[in-house]
């Protein structure tokens, strides 16, 4: 028989979701790996061995960008009430405050502009572009490499709660987590109760434990597998991630 899948599509969009912000979040303070990022992303272009076609257009440059914000609210209802959605949001008024309102004036605009100007705008940009959305849970997420390089730790920006994570999944899921993140005493402690109880009860029991469901977990380069939360009480610059 087919085996269910622990999260349902609805919540692995949700969640992904919530890590496409957070590295837009981290990236935006990046600016040597959104260079990186966009030159390798056109280095692949101009490199590849499939012959590409790009229709006539007045732009100078056959350049592409999509803006991801409209995804990520379809995909996660709560988006909006995350730090990693404010933050980009923040970055994306200050820039439209300073913005030429024609667009035709950007590009003068720009070459007036220092150079540390014209590298922060093209942070923004490329950070706004990162996708990675998925309806079911991935061998590997599309944006892995520019986590890792931006140091991502989603217990920075995501929460196990009642309305992210624990409404959404069964209780013997409930069940399932708590013995991971805590031991299999406090999990088999709540076996008894209600899914309502069960729910309120998880949420207080995770609290610092910095557990995290393997789609919002950094995976190793190497091997490919997710690594897990470490001692949630360690500042963030000293926590184990995968290089």
């Amino acid at each position: 028989p087919k085996t269910r899948p622990v999260h349902s599509e609805k919540l692995m969009r949700c969640l992904t979701a919530h890590r496409v912000a957070a590295v837009q979040a981290e990236l935006v303070d990046r600016p040597d790996v959104a260079l990186a990022a966009i030159t390798a992303h056109l280095a692949q272009k101009i490199f590849s061995n499939a012959v590409r076609y790009y229709p006539r257009t007045e732009n100078a440059l056959a350049i592409t960008a999509t803006d991801s914000q409209f995804d990520l609210r379809s995909a996660a209802e709560d988006i909006e009430d995350c730090a990693a959605w404010a933050k980009v949001q923040s970055e994306r008024a200050a820039w439209a405050e300073r913005l030429p309102e024609n667009p035709e004036h950007i590009f003068p605009w720009l070459l007036a502009q220092e150079q540390t100007t014209v590298l922060q705008l093209l942070t923004f940009v490329v950070a706004v572009t990162v996708t990675g959305i998925c309806s079911s849970e991935p061998e590997r997420h599309s944006n892995d490499a520019l986590a890792l390089a931006v140091g991502l730790d989603m217990r920075n920006w995501w929460t196990a709660t009642g309305p992210t994570y624990f409404n959404h999944v069964s209780k013997g899921r409930i069940l399932d987590v708590v013995t991971e993140a805590i031991d299999a005493t406090a999990a088999n402690s709540l076996a008894a109760l209600k899914k309502d109880a069960v729910v309120t009860t998880a949420e207080r029991t995770l609290v610092g434990t910095g557990w995290l469901p393997s789609c919002l977990r950094i995976r190793n380069a190497e091997a490919g597998s997710p690594v897990v939360a470490a001692d949630a009480n360690e500042e963030s610059g000293e926590s184990e991630l995968a290089a």
